[in-house]
């Protein structure tokens, strides 16, 4: 849940986050997906995905959450790179439907009516909340791999009363500051 909502992917983008193309920093974990997804075609850049670390509240530290993630099922994941795999052996690498489960699950506990929401709606909620705190259209779009100011506004914007300037660090901050 917090890589989804820090990072805006669709339950797609996460199910390809491997630990091959990932660097790690102190304060941040910067994964590549070198294949194509729903936003990257042919030929395109591939997607580069930057989680970063949120001191404000440290059990919503999405660095160290999935530092933590990596470390407890070293010992599960044999030569899987992939990296979120299943709780139940042979331990193999989720599949976005798997993930999207998981998502609506965490929604469901939250108190959020599933019947209403889906697991994509992460992604609008994150949205949403950055630009509410004040990151621009720009920087929003930038994080979620959107080519076109019109697909947040028509999709997935909740509100769009105008633009603050941009009062937060960083995209996840923005996301999980209360």
């Amino acid at each position: 849940m917090l890589i989804a909502l820090a990072t805006a992917c669709r339950s797609s983008e996460v199910s390809k986050l491997d630990m091959e193309y990932m660097s790690m920093g102190d304060d941040y974990i910067q994964f590549t997906l070198p294949t194509l997804t729903k936003s990257r075609r042919m030929g395109g850049k591939p997607i580069s995905l930057t989680l970063r670390q949120f001191e404000l509240f440290p059990k919503l530290d999405v660095v160290d959450c999935t530092k933590e993630y990596i470390s407890k099922t070293q010992n599960l994941r044999g030569s899987q790179t992939i990296l979120l795999i299943s709780f139940i052996k042979p331990h193999k690498s989720v599949k976005p439907c798997t993930i999207a489960k998981w998502l609506q699950e965490m929604m469901s506990k939250s108190g959020i009516d599933v019947s209403k929401f889906k697991s994509h709606s992460t992604r609008s909620a994150s949205t949403s909340k950055a630009l509410k705190q004040g990151l621009s259209v720009a920087q929003i779009m930038k994080m979620a791999n959107w080519k076109s100011e019109n697909v947040f506004k028509r999709f997935y914007s909740n509100t769009i009363e105008g633009e603050s300037g941009n009062n937060q660090q960083n995209f996840s901050d923005a996301v999980l500051n209360m």
